[in-house]
């Protein structure tokens, strides 16, 4: 599976992004072991020393732990997920408040936008 990187974010923080993300929704599950730096580097379409970087940075992040000659582990930590979670959705909104600020929206144009939106979702309905 080659992912397609953009050229505006280091291609080793893409990797660190998507591995959070699967955390966060539970396709890599808290404890379990990551593939090694070479199986995974397979994975992305990268070199090794890019996937190597990415797991030093998950490392640094708190996501996870290298334990020499065994592998590297997601963090048996409950409130991880919670976390991750957290930091992505702040990281969504942040990105929307940016593109609705540079259509010229004001902050109650935005609140209206959302709160039509969120009518017309079919996983969310308003209350009656």
């Amino acid at each position: 599976m080659k992912v397609v990187f953009d050229e505006r974010k280091p291609v080793y923080l893409q990797i660190v992004d998507d591995i959070k993300s699967k955390v966060a929704v539970g396709r890599i599950v808290c404890n379990n072991k990551l593939p090694s730096v070479r199986e995974m580097a397979v994975e992305y379409g990268v070199n090794p020393n890019t996937m190597q970087r990415a797991y030093r940075q998950l490392e640094y992040e708190g996501v996870c732990t290298a334990i020499r000659g065994t592998g590297t582990f997601v963090l048996d930590d409950k409130s991880l997920v919670t976390r991750l979670r957290q930091e992505m959705s702040e990281a969504y909104i942040d990105n929307f408040l940016q593109d609705m600020e540079k259509i010229g929206l004001n902050g109650n144009e935005v609140e209206q936008a959302v709160s039509s939106a969120l009518r017309r979702s079919l996983r969310i309905r308003p209350a009656r």
